[in-house]
Formats: C-alpha cells, structure tokens, sequence
C-alpha cells in the first residue's frame, strides 16, 4: 500500500454537518469525515474539467459532482489526473484536527485538577474482566475521583473556536424578516490559538501498490471547497498531499503490553467511525459478552481479513446510530447504520501467532477499508500502557 497524507487548512470559517430541524440550525462538526472530504476533491476535479458538463449533468438526474468510468481523462488538469484515474479504488480516512485522535472509552482524568496526568484503565480493565469492580475505585494520584475524558487529544495549546451567525430572510415587499427564514449557524474560525496559529486537519489516502503503477497523488497548494454553504464563502480550505512512510511495526509497544497483562493478547485501537452490523440473535442473557465477543470476531473476519485462528476477547466500545449518505448522491439510506465511534478498543489474541502478527502487519499498513468508511488502526497504543489507576 502507498499511503499519503492530505493536509487541509482553513482559509475562511467552515461548516461541517447536518442540519438539527427542530430549532433551524446549523452545527458544524470538529472534524472533516472521509465522504465530505472525498465529495470536495471530486468537486474541484470535475468543476475544472474541460470535459465535464456539470450543468448537463443536473438536467438529465444524474449526481451533479460523481466520478465514475464515463468521466474522460482528455480534459483533466494535469496534476489531478492520477486522482481521476484512481478515484474508485482511494481509501480516505477522516480528516481530524491536527491529526489527533479520540480520547479511548478507558481513559480518566482527574475530576478536581484537570492538569494532572491522564490515566488509562485498559490494562486493569482488561486483567481483572471477570471480576466486578466499580469506576468509584480508581482514584487520581491526588486521591479525587476520576471521570471519563471525551473528545480528541488535542495538541498543547490548541483547540476548535467556534461562533455563532444568525441569518434572517427579508420579506421583499414589507421589508420585515420573512416568515420561516429566520435560522442560525455555529461556524468553526480557521485557526487553533489565541494568537492565531492555522487549523489544520489530516487525512490519510491509502491506494493499493498494485493499481498505483508509479502513478503519483502529490498535490501542493490547491484550493478546494468543503462543507455546506460554499456559494457564500464558508468552506475554502488549501490542500497539500505528499506521499508518507508509515511509521514502523510497534514490536516493543506490543511486547510491554504482553509482559504487564501476561499473555499474548493485543489492543486495537479504533480511530475513524466504522459500520457494524449486527448479525442476527440475541444474546441468552443480559451480561452475555461471550455474544458480542463473537460479533466483534466475526465482524473483524468479515471486514479486516482476520484469520479463524484470531478472536476478540475483550472490548471497550462506543458506538452510535445514524443514517448515511449514499455514495456520491445527497440522499439518505432509509435504514439505520450502527457506527462504531474512534477511540473505541478491541483486545485480540490467537492460537496461532505468526497468523496474528501478519495479520498485523497488514493491519498496520492499510487499516479497515468498508467503503465509504476507512479507519486506520493504532496497534497496542502508547497511552493505553502508560500510567495505572491509583
């Protein structure tokens, strides 16, 4: 796999997400999820392609911006050829500010002092998971209590600045705000400090080795429109992409996991959103983890290639119901997807280890692909070894 990162960074204030009907207003989400990012790079490659008839396109009840085979390369611009001819075959992650990645469900800090040092239950959770014990028994080193974090690891000194916009419609004829167009939008500023340091959001782009043939994704300074509301100016972001190496297997991560729980088990860390189906059934009995352990084994032999010899045997999850897009059109599934959120934890372990670790090894390169979601996935996550409850 040939990995690339993109790098977005806000030229104007933005709005990503949905629309909340109850009160008519707009809320933007703090992150870029990958169909909002794939949707703006096939925008701005098919609004400059001499090709292309958008406006032929609406008419005839086609999605306005969607690449497929019938889209020519004669009139591509050059440095988006290579994404033209690749488009159906990239896996893009979401793009997260700064690159950060979401508080995992295990995570605590301190609830009198938020200053003091995080503290990850995974490994107590883990060792004592056919014991009951209560949250109120882990306490920070200063003896508060602890309580959940939530939210992404943001860089030191850096954070999302929001405002609030309020829109009114004008009825032309009384000059007074017009009946039913009085609605509101909660923006996000493009920069990350006080002292206005850029926002910045990075995704990844995977392509498979095998249909890249030397063909490169590089793109440095282009402009490209995200999110809702871009015909007044919200959404301009620049675009960089350069191609990455991945950072190398994390063996040593993985074996000081296995001495401190004493077995050769290993967490995964979750970090885009990711469907999961639940199969057909019901579990024999309320606290049956036994059941979800296997629709968690199964869903990771259905979807990441795991091998039978490999199975779940513990998870700490968090997971959300929401109804998707279809691909390349602005239409909703009528059936509900289950998501499972980033920073959700899955601990893995097999009989058979050299499976289990090139299964890994595969894992670590390309991540979950189920389109049109991607989710690279931490192995064995430094924060989740550090520390120890208190």
């Amino acid at each position: 796999m040939d990995v690339y990162k993109i790098t977005l960074t806000p030229q104007s204030p933005f709005l990503i997400g949905g629309h909340r009907v109850l009160n008519n207003h707009y809320d933007t989400l703090d992150h870029i999820p990958a169909a909002n990012v794939q949707a703006a790079i096939a925008r701005r490659i098919l609004e400059s392609h001499g090709g292309y008839d958008v406006i032929e396109r609406t008419r005839s009840g086609q999605p306005r911006y969607y690449i497929d085979d019938s889209v020519p390369l004669e009139g591509c611009e050059e440095q988006w050829g290579h994404w033209l001819q690749l488009f159906s075959d990239l896996q893009l992650t979401d793009a997260t500010p700064f690159g950060a990645d979401h508080y995992a469900p295990t995570t605590m800090g301190c609830k009198i002092y938020p200053d003091h040092p995080k503290v990850d239950l995974l490994q107590s959770l883990y060792n004592n998971r056919n014991e009951m014990r209560h949250m109120a028994s882990f306490r920070c080193t200063c003896g508060a209590r602890l309580e959940r974090k939530s939210g992404w690891r943001w860089p030191e000194g850096k954070r999302l600045y929001l405002r609030t916009v309020t829109r009114v419609g004008l009825d032309d004829r009384r000059h007074v705000g017009a009946d039913g167009q009085l609605f509101s939008m909660t923006v996000a500023e493009p920069y990350a400090s006080r002292d206005r340091v850029p926002l910045q959001f990075i995704a990844h782009v995977i392509v498979p080795k095998s249909i890249a043939s030397g063909r490169q994704l590089d793109v440095h300074n282009e402009t490209i429109r995200v999110g809702k509301n871009l015909t007044v100016g919200l959404g301009k972001m620049r675009m960089d992409v350069e191609r990455i190496e991945r950072e190398p297997f994390p063996d040593e991560r993985i074996r000081a996991w296995q001495q401190q729980v004493g077995d050769t088990s290993i967490p995964l860390l979750i970090t885009s959103h990711l469907p999961f189906p639940f199969e057909d059934g019901e579990p024999e009995q309320y606290d049956d983890l036994a059941y979800y352990h296997e629709q968690f084994t199964n869903w990771l032999r259905t979807y990441a290639n795991a091998p039978e010899a490999i199975s779940v045997v513990f998870a700490y999850t968090q997971q959300t119901v929401r109804r998707n897009f279809r691909p390349g059109q602005m239409e909703r599934h009528e059936e509900l997807h289950r998501l499972l959120m980033p920073g959700s934890l899955l601990v893995v372990d097999s009989t058979d280890e050299i499976a289990l670790k090139q299964w890994l090894h595969e894992l670590h390169m390309q991540g979950i692909h189920m389109k049109p979601h991607t989710s690279m996935v931490r192995i064995a996550p430094e924060f989740c070894i550090e520390g120890g409850s208190k």
